[in-house]
């Protein structure tokens, strides 16, 4: 990885319910969801986001308006990127529950 580089993150979600987050220097060009397997996957590089103002905090995450960049037509879009706090890390049923917003807020379409 180069220096000062920040990871991808991948977070993968079974249909048994089992959740493995890891970060890699590999680099992918954007989500993944593979549903055919009742799995969710995203990939996603933080370099692709640039945070640029909090809008709001909760129990269970921060959440801040950012510019996300796309990495292959390079296309810039005002995004909420919320951000889970470190605590909310360690129970399995919070990652869950994080991962399933997520994956629904990539059904939702903004005009």
């Amino acid at each position: 990885m180069e220096e000062g580089a920040r990871p991808r993150v991948q977070f993968n979600v079974q249909q048994t319910g089992q959740v493995q987050g890891h970060s890699s220097p590999a680099r992918e060009s954007s989500f993944n969801n593979r549903s055919a397997d009742a799995s969710l996957s995203i990939v996603f590089s933080a370099n692709w986001v640039r945070l640029v103002t909090p809008i709001g905090e909760g129990a269970f995450s921060r959440v801040f308006e950012g510019v996300y960049r796309n990495p292959e037509t390079l296309d810039e879009s005002v995004v909420a990127v919320k951000i889970l706090k470190k605590n909310m890390l360690k129970r399995r049923s919070d990652c869950l529950r994080f991962i399933k917003e997520a994956k629904i807020m990539t059904k939702i379409t903004n005009p």
